[in-house]
């Protein structure tokens, strides 16, 4: 059931990043809802294993929770979990670059 529903942020993650629009809708909200709602009941350490834990996943979670201005905490509770998860992952730092410097 976690596996499904994490495809489903990934895309919109990457879509609104991508797009600079990090307006979450309701359905979004709802998946979000879901997701912590089973973290709730199994826990969050046995739900944080299922998570990608790509590289590449990084900077677009780092992006959106610089951004995320939302009312309820189960967007930015899913996006540190997910974060977690990811920087355990050895990697070069050189290989999340996205050339996009903020000066």
């Amino acid at each position: 059931m976690v596996v499904p529903l994490l495809t489903l942020i990934k895309f919109w993650l990457r879509k609104s990043v991508q797009n600079k629009t990090y307006a979450l809708s309701s359905d979004m909200g709802n998946i979000f809802g879901v997701l912590c709602t089973i973290m709730n009941v199994r826990g969050y350490k046995t739900v944080i294993k299922l998570f990608p834990h790509e590289v590449s996943d990084m900077e677009p979670v780092t992006e959106m929770l610089q951004n995320c201005d939302y009312k309820q905490y189960i967007v930015p509770y899913v996006l540190v979990l997910w974060l977690s998860i990811i920087v355990l992952v050895p990697f070069d730092l050189t290989t999340i670059d996205s050339g996009s410097s903020n000066n």
